[in-house]
């Protein structure tokens, strides 16, 4: 397969590359496509209505501050 970049798009992978942040261009080309993935599994159709779903509950006031979570955990577990 071949594919062509922008020179932009280029310059942005030889200077990750550079930086060390990635071994190669295609080990940084490969890792942006499985985040893609990552990213369409996040949002799909029922991740979005989860989430949804919890905005509602946290409307309705049905929820707990994580200082209060944090202070009965600790409480339990005695720490």
């Amino acid at each position: 397969m071949e594919v062509k970049l922008p020179p932009e798009i280029e310059a942005f992978i030889k200077e990750r590359v550079s930086a060390g942040d990635f071994p190669s261009a295609d080990a940084l080309i490969l890792a942006a496509i499985k985040q893609m993935q990552l990213d369409e599994d996040a949002l799909s159709d029922e991740t979005l209505r989860e989430l949804e779903a919890a905005d509602a509950e946290i409307e309705a006031g049905n929820y707990v501050e994580f200082h209060e979570f944090a202070e009965a955990l600790r409480k339990k577990t005695g720490s």
